[in-house]
């Protein structure tokens, strides 16, 4: 069974309430084409953001779905909370009561103030324009030390796990771990996989290799192994490892032959932005893999990023996920 199925299920026999997962973006004909299965699937709640009474006036087949018109609603509430939020940071008032016009901002508000249990948007908004709003208003969770991105890659029964591939640009050694850590604590506490195994990805392994980023890479694993290793008893952590060792075991037996994994990794941390980025896209258009995310990890509450690439598939997927972070932060 899929990631995904597997999550499904477990939410469909949660035992509280319905999560309620707000879109940023209620006027694009993917997010109503998802908000529509969603509702008829009956497992989440989902809850459109509107602009303007036209762009309501034009959507099709979600007549049924909660919604947020904005120009049509008194919104002082959240404006007066995001101005209290924001003011010792320059925010005015009149600042605030402008951005909560912007349904990125509004989503996250929304989620805040405990209205929903979750957001998604970055269907049409960029990756910056998504997470600022969510850095400012929800911020990090006491639990992590960074917030950062995974993504969720399947094929046939065949799942993998990439991060960080669209928030912290070039990490530092020590950002390198607090990656490591938010997506192990990802897949083995809030997907409660077991025999996970972690590769740190570099061009070199065990010193095949020299460079500033080996140098990163090892170091990074360090941290990580000195300071969150203890915290997990289902997952493996190893670098610096190249992705061929990583993944395929007769190669992982020459090039790493003191690493006794049973099987090729799970995980896969990248060095830096631009590898991982590039990565998943080859995997997603080139390899044929299923992608889920990316999925933000370290926020106080789940706001989650589309692609604006993404399809119904992605779509209806990140929202599943969206409710069982929820779901984990309620527990």
């Amino acid at each position: 069974m899929s990631i995904i199925n597997t999550i499904k299920k477990e939410l469909s026999n949660n035992s509280f309430k319905k999560p309620l997962i707000v879109f940023a973006e209620g006027w694009n004909p993917i997010i109503q084409e998802a908000a529509s299965t969603l509702k008829n699937e009956g497992i989440i709640e989902p809850l459109l953001i509107f602009r303007t009474i036209e762009e309501f006036n034009n959507s099709n087949n979600v007549s049924n779905v909660k919604n947020i018109i904005l120009n049509q609603n008194d919104l002082s509430k959240y404006a007066n909370f995001l101005y209290e939020l924001r003011k010792e940071k320059g925010m005015t008032l009149e600042e605030a009561n402008k951005l909560v016009l912007q349904p990125n901002y509004m989503c996250s508000l929304i989620v805040k103030l405990g209205e929903a249990d979750g957001a998604i948007c970055g269907i049409e908004y960029t990756t910056k324009d998504t997470l600022r709003p969510a850095l400012q208003i929800i911020k990090t969770s006491k639990e992590s030390k960074i917030v950062s991105s995974i993504l969720i890659l399947e094929k046939n029964d065949e799942t993998l796990f990439y991060s960080d591939v669209s928030l912290v640009i070039d990490p530092t050694a020590e950002e390198l771990a607090n990656i490591t850590d938010n997506a192990v604590k990802f897949v083995e506490k809030d997907l409660e996989l077991v025999n996970n195994k972690v590769a740190m990805l570099s061009y070199s392994t065990n010193g095949s290799g020299a460079g500033a980023s080996v140098d990163k890479v090892k170091q990074g694993y360090e941290i990580y192994k000195n300071t969150f290793a203890n915290k997990y008893t289902k997952t493996d952590v190893f670098g610096e490892i190249q992705f061929d060792a990583a993944y395929v075991d007769s190669v992982r037996s020459k090039k790493a032959p003191n690493l006794n994994w049973n099987s090729g990794a799970n995980v896969y941390i990248f060095p830096q932005i631009d590898s991982g980025n590039i990565s998943y896209k080859m995997m997603q258009r080139c390899g044929g893999y299923e992608v889920t995310g990316p999925i933000i990890i370290g926020l106080d509450k789940p706001v989650n990023d589309l692609s604006r690439g993404a399809g119904l598939y992605e779509v209806v997927s990140l929202s599943y996920i969206t409710a069982l972070q929820a779901l984990k932060k309620s527990q």
